[in-house]
């Protein structure tokens, strides 16, 4: 087996406080080591625990939805985002009571996640993790990733390929259509060329990728669109306003003046909600979106000032200079691009937008937490900011204030909705 993780995983070392046992609703365990716990936690100090804070889940549709191979269970939490057999101190009573060995899969390899996929285990790393944060913003390095046919050594924790819930290659994207991997990896390195581009500045590029990752969102019809207008655009510069040669755009001959303002409205406009089938349907018009995304940018002036809007925007959000941002989003949207994760298939590809977004209200938290009461934008706010970009794009129900639990930002006001 080949196993496909990032640059930057082996340097990852883990900092026992607790955080991955606090910050979720609730800890999936396969139906295997629910059985085996229980059995060791029979007629323990834990017994209790166990019956009131595992809850099974059974339902096809939740099992579906979440990409699983079989039933499972939940350690639920007495409160969000903490996990019923968390104890004072960051310690865990499941370690303490029956040992390590029982700990489930989860709980074991946490912030490490694997999916299987066609070519391999992919394996990533989880951003709501501190560790994961500071050693993607500390990581210098090109990015590249990386396949190795042993699991990389040279680091704290074990993963057991046999344990594993998450098994994407087996697992439909839609209730009758299964993962195209050869559309998802072409995407996927497309999306990374996108955003490694030196020629566009970042908060540029930022704007090309949250769009392309909104339109991916959408469906096929919408893709082929957006694919037809850049190329329209781009043919615009080529031939002039008022040339015949024109291409038809959405399989019609349009007057290129009344179509200018029309498309440029659709372009702009906030993505469709997401459709996990529409890029394993028909991934090749995403792909030339994507791709002459750039070009269009490069050539049109009225599509460059209108995808301009999108960096000022969030150029005077942030409050910062490029610079300060630059590694930032870059290295975010590349660790988001890099691994495939538990949302299998497209959903990467097809969240980014929200990351995006998240990540823009998240840094625009911290950057105006930092000038207020600061003289820099600090590590310590910037990896917050991360953390919290994580939580949104989760769609988790907490705020900032759980995120900032233990440091002196705790008093910052609840972040921007969208």
């Amino acid at each position: 087996m080949s196993y496909i993780f990032p640059s930057w995983f082996k340097s990852f070392q883990c900092k026992p406080i607790g955080c991955c046992c606090r910050h979720f609703q609730g800890i999936p365990v396969s139906n295997q080591e629910y059985v085996r716990l229980g059995e060791r936690l029979h007629s323990t100090p834990l017994e209790d625990d166990f019956k009131s804070g595992v809850r099974i889940i059974a339902n096809g549709d939740a099992i579906h939805k979440e990409g699983l191979v079989e039933n499972f269970a939940i350690l639920s939490a007495y409160a969000p985002g903490r996990c019923a057999f968390l104890r004072d101190g960051s310690r865990c009573a499941v370690h303490e009571t029956a040992g390590p060995s029982y700990l489930p899969s989860v709980c074991r390899n946490f912030p490490v996640y694997t999916a299987f996929t066609q070519d391999g285990m992919e394996m990533g790393i989880e951003l709501i993790c501190p560790a994961a944060r500071e050693l993607l913003m500390a990581d210098v390095n090109p990015f590249s990733i990386q396949s190795e046919d042993a699991p990389p050594a040279d680091r704290s924790f074990a993963v057991r390929p046999g344990d594993q819930m998450y098994r994407v290659s087996n697992v439909p994207a839609g209730r009758n259509t299964f993962i195209d991997w050869e559309g998802y990896r072409t995407l996927r390195e497309a999306m990374i060329r996108l955003v490694t581009s030196s020629k566009d500045s970042v908060l540029t590029r930022l704007a090309m990728v949250h769009h392309a990752a909104g339109e991916i969102a959408g469906n096929p019809e919408a893709a082929r669109r957006a694919g037809e207008v850049v190329a329209w655009m781009a043919a615009l510069a080529d031939h002039g306003i008022d040339s015949a040669s024109l291409p038809p755009v959405g399989g019609h001959n349009t007057d290129p003046h009344s179509a200018r303002d029309r498309y440029f409205r659709s372009f702009l406009l906030a993505a469709p909600s997401p459709s996990p089938q529409a890029i394993m349907n028909s991934w090749k018009p995403y792909l030339t979106f994507v791709e002459t995304l750039p070009r269009g940018l490069e050539r049109t002036d009225e599509l460059r000032r209108n995808f301009e809007r999108w960096p000022e925007l969030y150029q005077s959000a942030l409050l910062q200079s490029e610079s300060a941002i630059t590694p930032v989003f870059v290295r975010f949207l590349l660790m988001k691009l890099s691994i495939i994760g538990t949302d299998y298939g497209g959903s990467i590809l097809r969240n980014l937008d929200r990351a995006g977004t998240a990540l823009s209200h998240a840094l625009a938290y911290a950057f105006t937490f930092a000038t207020t009461c600061r003289s820099d934008v600090t590590t310590e706010l910037l990896s917050l900011a991360i953390g919290f970009a994580e939580f949104r794009l989760r769609a988790a129900p907490w705020d900032i204030p759980d995120l900032l639990e233990s440091t002196e930002a705790r008093e910052i006001a609840p972040a921007p909705s969208g």
